[in-house]
C-alpha cells in the first residue's frame, strides 16, 4: 500500500480514540434512555448518533494505520458529518432535559435516572463535537502537506478532450 501521505501525528489516533469513547458512551445511554422509555427515549438519538460515531472512529483509526489519501478524504467526510450529529443530540437531549426537569418537587418525583441519561448523552454528544473539530482540522493539514508537497498537475488527472 502507498503511503502518500506524511507521516500522522499520535494526535489523529486521539481524536479517533476520543470519538470512540464519545460514541460507545452514546449508544449506551441511547440504550438505556430508549428501555428505560425516557422523554425523546424512543427517537433512540443516542443509538443511531453513536453508531456513525462509532464507525467514523474505526475509520480514524485505518487512516492513521495506511496513511492514504482516501481514507484521510472519507474520516475527513466522515467527522464532519459526526460533528452535525453531535450538535443534533446535543440538542435534542437538551430538550428531552429540559422537559424532564420540569416537575414540580425536583428531585423527589422527577425521573432521576432519565435525567442522569440525558446528561450522558449531552455530555458524549459535546465531546464528539470537539474531538470531530480536531479531527477535521488534522485531515485538512494532512492534506494541505500533501498539496505542498506535489506539484498541482499530479494532484488533478487531466483529461484530453
Amino acid at each position: 500500500m502507498a503511503t502518500d501521505l506524511p507521516p500522522l501525528p499520535k494526535t489523529f489516533v486521539g481524536s479517533a480514540i476520543l470519538q470512540l469513547v464519545a460514541g460507545v458512551v452514546a449508544i449506551n445511554a441511547g440504550s438505556l434512555a430508549l428501555i428505560w422509555g425516557c422523554t425523546n427515549g424512543y427517537i433512540a438519538t443516542g443509538i443511531w448518533v453513536g453508531s456513525v460515531v462509532f464507525i467514523t472512529s474505526i475509520i480514524g483509526i485505518l487512516t492513521a494505520v495506511y496513511r492514504e489519501r482516501s481514507w484521510v478524504i472519507s474520516y475527513l467526510s466522515l467527522s464532519l458529518l459526526g460533528a452535525l450529529l453531535g450538535l443534533t443530540l446535543v440538542a435534542i437531549e437538551l430538550s428531552a432535559l429540559w422537559t424532564d426537569l420540569q416537575c414540580r418537587d425536583y428531585p423527589i418525583t422527577c425521573d432521576t435516572q432519565c435525567i442522569r441519561v440525558h446528561e450522558f448523552n449531552i455530555g458524549s454528544g459535546a465531546v464528539e463535537i470537539f474531538g470531530a473539530f480536531g479531527a477535521v482540522v488534522l485531515c485538512l493539514k494532512n492534506l494541505w502537506e500533501l498539496a505542498q508537497g506535489v506539484p498541482y498537475s499530479k494532484l488533478v488527472k487531466h483529461t484530453n478532450i
